[in-house]
Parts: structure tokens; C-alpha cells; sequence
């Protein structure tokens, strides 16, 4: 949890605070005495590893622009021994250099060669001596060492101090973009803008920081939306995991199979980072597992079930239950009756929006003491958006309890369980309003989908100016500032959404081809740098095809996720990439092209279009091509889209309460089943009767104007 105290932000990494009261009670001086400076106070923090030995961690790190970074090494002995001040001197000694050392390998922090544009100081704190031993800058009460920190005389900028808090946090070994060689004639082109925007993710922001290092014995969920870091906090959290613990077997698992590559690298750019070389025991310690598995490939299920006795359910059977991975999920659950052999440490679940309960309940029953960590996106499904009560997600008939998460933060005060990212860096502020009011039918004549209430919505990043979004009544809602941290000037937001109403489909592919050399030769984005997803999935085949066929004539190479021989990734150097909604969930590209939009006019009232046609927009990062075939193919699309630039881009409409909407889905779902079933019927009869189901229309509108000449 961030705490302010005054002018400073303090967050605790560890649940050792509640043991340690004298540290505890030294934050608080400091906070105190010095509350009219903006600063950041961090407990336990950073872990540091260094080559055959055990990780040792500073008791408080203090960093401002006017005190630069103040190191704080406490130690409880109460007798003056020398052989034990020896131990504590090397240890205060080994933290200084690393620290040092550190900042020294960033060179945005170096001043010259042998020196940082920030100073860092390292102390000793004894409360049980009463010897301040001044000359080792070692102290035993609160004063003396207030009375040390206040001789320091630094200055430096804001920008400096979360550049040195980045290097320790080890935010700096993000995969960076490949880098772009641009000469000044490239000023103006969107790759330069692009690099530009790359520059302000490239550190963690206060919540990031405290959802991946934050260590709780016990469960815990962090949420946020798409773009919020959710991945990336996970793989850093592994990864420090992996370095304190090294013995504990981790489980790092999944949804979308695409991501697996860029699990794999970031834990193993964090880990090195963090170990200075060192390899993570991917084999044994580290386990990182899509959900599923079978012979050939390992997952979280099949392992389970061999790790138990149990024969693993082939899909072939799965799927004759309706939801397969969900039936045998149950299956599991049980056989094991929920008390399934612990053979993991920690497991941490990627994507878990994406997973029905049953699956959270078998990697409950699969890991020790609840170490279950989840990130959860509750947009990203739209068929949920619901705030999940893990209460119910993880109870069932063995355990009627579950996991209550209020009760569980109770033993820690100032940490926080729950965790939620306000801030998303996946789109530019444009493209999440569009998505979201398109994902919701906000400017739909229905309401699709609504947020339980108001701090729902806030906790998303978004401000509720007007109304109770619990209740049946106008409200008006608009996107905080802060919350949408990518910025693009004001003179380039309206090329940031294109869309472009094709008259046929040779013509929709013309144009996307045309528009993907233009971003690559004029405005040097790398093939990479490009996605395109068709949300026409029943032609997706013939869009990619010709597609292909035009790219190539181009020079253009092409990545298509969907060829039958893909295993893994979603991207691959010098290719533009071609991809399901499905495989595209949980990535995102510079400049995205969604195609085939026509389909979304016949299903403007569906859930589970809007679901596709929110997850399609969000992977684009700045820049969203949409495109579609027909005169009027895009006509609610692009009314939708008027509608909320007529309001500014804020939502203004009649909200519905959450169990309303639900109902009207229900009701809506059971009407299309049973369209479905008499279809099914009809084509049946039409088979055994030998009559066509064009000749059954004829004879239907026949029989209807007949009729009415009768009626007449």
C-alpha cells in the first residue's frame, strides 16, 4: 500500500514491518520532519543477489531531489560485539556498492565517468546500542540520524531520482523496442513519434512498483486495464520470487499461447538483471505452463493430473460437455476434492479474466498456503464485467469459504492484497474511449454492457461527473488525465483513428495494402511495428490470403498466426503480423489494422461482437486503421463513434444497473437459441422432405399474400 506521510510516498514491500516497529517508527520521523518535501520512502527495497549468496535487502531507501538516495541498514543487536559489528559494517558495505554500481551501469544517471548526477548516502541504524559510532556512519537514535540526513545537501531533478528508482527496481530490463535509426528528415514521421512515446513507459509508476514487488504470505489480485503492465508486473514478480526464494517452485501460467515467448524473455531479462548474469531455473523452479498441456506439451491441467494419478481428459472427450476446459477443470477439483498434492510454492495466473472458476480452484488446490496470485482485467471480458468476489470464485461444495480477501488484508495494514492499476499505457486516450463506447454500446440505441457502480468505474482511471452507476438513471463519465499517460500532440490525435468504407472487397484489401507500404516506406515504422486483425472471422482466410498475395508483390513480408503450422509468438523481425482477435489478446502494435468491420453492423447488439470489436482496438497502441465492405458498412459504427466526439469524448447515457442488462442478455441469448433450434429443425425437415429451404420461403410469402387478399 502507498502510504503519504506529509510530502513523502512510502510503500512497504514486506509483511516484516509488523516485527519491526523501530523501522517502522524512523519512517515516520522522517515523513514527519521533513513533510514539506515531495519524496518516495521505500521499505525493503531492493532485494540484491549477488553470486553464490543469500539475498540481502536494505531496511529503508529514501530518495528525493534535495537528499538524493538515502540507504538505511537496520540491525537489532543490542550488545556492542565487534565480530557482529563486523558482520553488519559488510553488509552495509555490500549494499552501497551494489547501489552504486547500479546507477553507474545506467548511463542516464552518469555524470562523467567516475561519477552520478545523484548522490547516494548509505547508514547504519542500531536502536538497541547507545554508541553512535559517527565516523562509520552508523547511528543508534532517530535524532542522530535526522540530525546526519539533514547535513546532506543535494539537488538534482525529478526525472533523475525515477531514473535511479528504475535502475534498482530493475524496471530498466523491459524488453526495449529495436532500436530506429531515424536522420533528421524522419522528424516529423510516426516512427519518431513512436520512439518518443516509448520513452514514457519505460519505468514502473508508484502501483507498478507495489503490485511487483510486493511480497504477501497469502493471495493476492491486481487489476487494471489492458495496457496497465499486468504481464510485465507478473514476469518482474516471478522473477523476484525466483531470486529470494530460490528453492520454491514457481508456476507462471496463462491463456493466450501467443505470449509465451514474451513470458519466457522478460522473466529472464528480469532475473539477469536482478542476479547480474544469472540464468533462471526455467526446469525446476521456474515453471512456465499454458493452462492446458498434453503429451507433447506441458501444461498446468496435465501435469496436475499425472502429478496426482489421475488420466488426464482428452479434448476430444472435454468437448462433448459443452465447455471443455472448464469440465475437466471440475473433473479435477473433483477427484482431488479440492486437496490436490501441493507441488508448487507460488502460482501466478496471467490472463485470468480469460478462465472460468473451476480453473482458479485447481491452481488453488495445486499450490501451498494460498500463495495464489492472479491479474484480472474485468473489461476485457465483456460477458463479466462484474467486479469478481473471490469469496465465490474460489468456493465450492469442499470449501464453502473460499478466499476473502478483505479479511486476509487485515493482517497487513499498510500492504494492500487488491491491487488496481489505474493507469493504462497501452492506447492513447482516443482509442480506449472508442473502444470502451463501442464495447458497451454506450451510443448504441441499447445499452450492451454497464459497470456495477461508481467506484468501479473510478478504479478503471475513469471519474463519474454525473449520476449512480448503480442505479437506472443518466449518467455522465469522463477519462482521467492521469490515467492515460501516452500523450500525442494535439495536431496528430485525429490521424490516430482512420477508417475507410470500402466498395467491395478486392478494394478493402487494395486499400490496407497501400496504407501498410505508406506507414513502412514514408512514415518508417519496421513491418513489426504492424498488426492487422479481422474481425470477420468466417472470410478471415480469404482476407489474409489476398493480403499476402498483395504485401508480397510489395516487398512486404507477412506473419500469419493462423497458418496451421504456428507454435507460438506474435511477432517475428521484419514481418507484419496477421492475426485472430483470439491470438492477438494479450499483444498490441504500434499501428493496428482491424478489418472485415461489416460484420459488426448485423450484430450491433450482441455481446459478444462488442467483447471482439473492444479487444481488436485495444492492441493498437497509437494509431487504429478500421475498415469494412459495402456502402453502408460501417453506417453504426461510425454513428457510435460521431456520438461520442459530439460529447467530447465523454460517456453521456442512460445507465442500467448490471443485473438489468444481464437479464436482457439472458433473454435475448434464449430467443437466439431457440431461432437456432427451429433452424436446425427446418433444415432437418427440409432434408427428409426433399424440399429445399428456398422453396420453403417461397411458399411462405406466397402463403402471406395470399392471406392478405383474403384479409383485404
Amino acid at each position: 500500500m502507498t502510504k503519504i506521510l506529509s510530502g513523502y510516498r512510502v510503500q512497504y514491500f514486506s509483511d516484516e514491518y509488523i516485527s519491526e516497529t523501530e523501522t517502522v517508527d524512523l519512517i515516520e520521523k522522517v515523513s514527519e520532519k521533513y513533510k514539506d518535501i515531495e519524496g518516495k520512502i521505500l521499505y525493503k527495497f531492493p532485494s540484491i543477489k549477488e553470486l553464490d549468496k543469500k539475498v540481502i535487502v536494505p531496511d529503508i531507501l529514501i530518495a528525493s531531489e534535495i537528499m538524493g538516495i538515502i540507504v538505511i541498514v537496520v540491525d537489532a543487536m543490542q550488545v556492542l560485539r565487534e565480530a557482529e559489528m563486523d558482520i553488519f559494517k559488510e553488509k552495509i558495505e555490500i549494499i552501497d556498492n551494489y547501489i552504486y554500481t547500479s546507477l553507474m551501469k545506467n548511463r542516464n544517471l552518469k555524470q562523467n565517468a567516475r561519477s552520478l548526477k545523484i548522490s547516494v548516502t548509505t547508514l547504519g541504524y542500531c536502536p538497541n546500542l547507545s554508541i553512535d559510532l559517527e565516523d562509520e556512519n552508523i547511528f543508534c537514535s532517530v535524532s542522530s540520524i535526522l540530525e546526519y540526513i539533514d547535513k546532506i545537501d543535494e539537488l538534482c531533478t525529478e526525472e533523475v531520482v525515477e531514473e535511479a528508482i528504475a535502475s534498482l527496481e530493475q524496471a530498466t530490463a523491459m524488453i526495449k523496442p529495436k532500436e530506429r535509426i531515424l536522420g533528421k528528415e524522419d522528424k516529423n514521421t510516426k516512427a519518431q513519434l513512436l520512439k518518443e512515446i516509448e520513452t514514457q513507459i519505460a519505468r514502473f509508476d508508484d502501483e507498478q512498483r507495489l503490485s511487483a514487488l510486493t511480497l504477501l504470505n497469502g493471495p493476492q489480485r491486481i487489476r487494471g486495464l489492458a495496457g496497465s503492465g499486468k504481464t510485465i508486473i507478473l514476469c518482474l514478480k516471478a522473477a523476484n520470487l525466483h531470486m529470494i526464494y530460490p528453492e520454491a517452485v514457481v508456476l507462471y501460467t496463462f491463456y493466450t499461447k501467443s505470449l509465451y515467448d514474451y513470458i519466457i524473455q522478460l522473466i529472464t531479462r528480469f532475473y539477469m538483471k536482478m542476479t547480474d548474469g544469472q540464468i533462471p531455473d526455467f526446469e525446476n523452479k521456474v515453471k512456465v505452463m499454458h493452462a492446458w498441456g498434453g503429451r507433447q506439451v506441458p501444461g498446468v491441467y496435465y501435469n496436475a493430473c499425472k502429478n496426482n494419478g489421475i488420466s488426464p481428459i482428452t479434448f476430444g472427450e472435454a468437448k462433448k460437455h459443452g465447455n471443455a476446459f472448464k469440465y475437466i477443470c471440475e473433473k479435477f477439483v473433483d477427484a482431488t476434492q479440492y486437496d490436490a498434492n501441493k507441488m508448487y510454492d507460488y502460482v501466478l495466473i496471467d490472463e485470468a479474466q480469460d478462465f472460468d472458476i473451476s480453473f482458479y480452484q485447481l491452481c488453488r488446490s495445486i499450490v501451498k498456503d494460498d500463495h495464489i496470485i492472479w491479474c484480472y482485467d474485468e473489461v476485457q471480458n465483456i460477458f463479466d464485467v462484474i467486479l469478481q468476489n473471490p469469496k465465490e470464485t474460489f468456493a465450492n461444495k469442499y470449501d464453502p469459504k473460499g478466499i476473502d480477501l478483505i479479511e486476509e488484508q487485515k493482517k497487513y495494514p499498510c500492504m494492500k492484497n487488491d491491487i488496481v492499476l489505474h493507469k493504462s499505457y497501452r492506447n492513447v486516450k482516443k482509442i480506449l474511449l472508442v473502444a470502451v463506447a463501442l464495447g458497451f454500446g454506450i451510443y448504441n440505441d441499447k445499452l450492451i454492457q454497464a459497470l456495477e457502480n461508481n467506484k468501479h468505474w473510478e478504479d478503471l482511471g475513469f471519474t463519474v461527473v454525473e449520476g449512480d452507476c448503480s442505479k437506472e438513471e443518466r449518467v455522465i463519465i469522463e477519462r482521467n488525465e492521469k490515467a492515460s499517460p501516452l500523450v500525442v500532440d494535439e495536431s496528430r490525435i485525429e490521424d490516430c483513428i482512420r477508417i475507410f468504407q470500402a466498395p467491395d472487397f478486392s478494394q478493402e484489401l487494395d486499400w490496407i495494402a497501400k496504407e501498410i507500404e505508406k506507414a513502412i516506406t514514408v512514415d518508417k515504422l519496421l513491418p513489426e511495428d504492424i498488426a492487422v486483425i479481422c474481425l470477420d472471422e468466417t472470410n478471415s482466410f480469404n482476407y489474409f490470403n489476398g493480403l499476402e498475395q498483395r504485401l508480397e508483390a510489395k516487398s512486404i513480408a507477412t506473419y500469419n498466426v493462423m497458418d496451421r503450422d504456428y507454435v507460438k509468438g506474435f511477432y517475428r523481425e521484419g514481418n507484419v503480423t496477421l492475426s485472430s482477435i483470439f491470438k492477438a489478446k494479450g499483444n498490441e502494435a504500434a499501428m493496428v489494422f482491424v478489418i472485415g468491420c461489416d460484420v459488426f453492423e448485423d450484430k450491433k447488439d450482441s455481446r459478444i461482437m462488442r467483447n471482439k470489436v473492444f479487444t481488436a482496438f485495444t492492441r493498437a497502441k497509437i494509431w487504429l486503421r478500421i475498415s469494412g465492405t459495402g456502402e453502408e458498412c460501417l453506417k453504426q459504427m461510425l454513428y457510435e463513434m460521431n456520438q461520442l466526439k459530439e460529447h467530447e469524448f465523454k460517456f453521456d447515457f442512460l445507465n442500467k444497473p448490471t443485473h438489468l442488462l444481464d437479464k436482457d442478455w439472458n433473454e435475448r441469448s434464449e430467443n437466439y437459441d431457440n431461432e437456432q433450434a427451429f433452424y436446425e429443425e427446418l433444415l432437418e425437415m427440409s432434408r427428409k422432405k426433399g424440399i429445399s429451404v428456398d422453396r420453403i420461403l417461397q411458399m411462405y410469402t406466397q402463403k402471406k399474400k395470399e392471406d392478405e387478399k383474403i384479409d383485404e
